[in-house]
């Protein structure tokens, strides 16, 4: 099991969640941050060039593309207890895929910052769902200030094939 306790680089926080709480966060991204639910210094290289707003990295590991290079972006997590109903017509993209279960903690990595235990070891399988905007905005550049925003849904799901729900006109 990976706690924040002694995570090299990384500033840990850690807090109760419940079901239906949603918490935001401003995170660095060089050029993507990371769900995973492995140790989160073993993330592969997330410089590959991939064209999607999402990818997996095997059954564990989701990796968020965003439109800048380098810079901060604003990131909302919140867990619902069931897929959500609907998606509000402001998100610009929007793709979901499966997070395997397994016996680490869900984590949102970025940069040098590490938020532990989105879900806790004892949680099966979830659904990831995450919706984009402002990835335009500066495409490959630098922004020292965060316009990109994205929202994540974590529920629990058993496993479905990754499923692009909107994409940017």
């Amino acid at each position: 099991m990976v706690s924040c306790r002694g995570r090299r680089g990384y500033r840990c926080r850690r807090g109760r969640w419940r079901w239906g709480h949603l918490k935001n966060y401003v995170v660095r991204t060089d050029p993507s941050w990371w769900i995973t639910r492995g140790d989160p210094s073993e993330l592969p290289d997330p410089h590959s060039e991939w064209d999607s707003l999402i990818r997996e990295w095997g059954p564990a590991s989701v990796a968020v593309r965003t439109g800048i290079h380098l810079g901060m972006v604003h990131v909302a997590v919140e867990l619902l207890d069931g897929p959500p109903r609907s998606v509000a017509d402001d998100w610009t993209e929007v793709s979901e895929v499966s997070l395997a279960a397994g016996p680490s903690p869900v984590w949102l990595v970025g940069g040098d910052f590490l938020e532990g235990h989105l879900l806790s070891e004892q949680e099966a399988e979830a659904r990831v769902r995450v919706h984009a905007r402002g990835r335009t905005r500066n495409p490959d550049g630098v922004d020292s200030e965060p316009f990109e925003e994205y929202l994540v849904k974590l529920w629990p799901a058993p496993h479905a094939a990754p499923r692009i729900i909107r994409e940017p006109s």
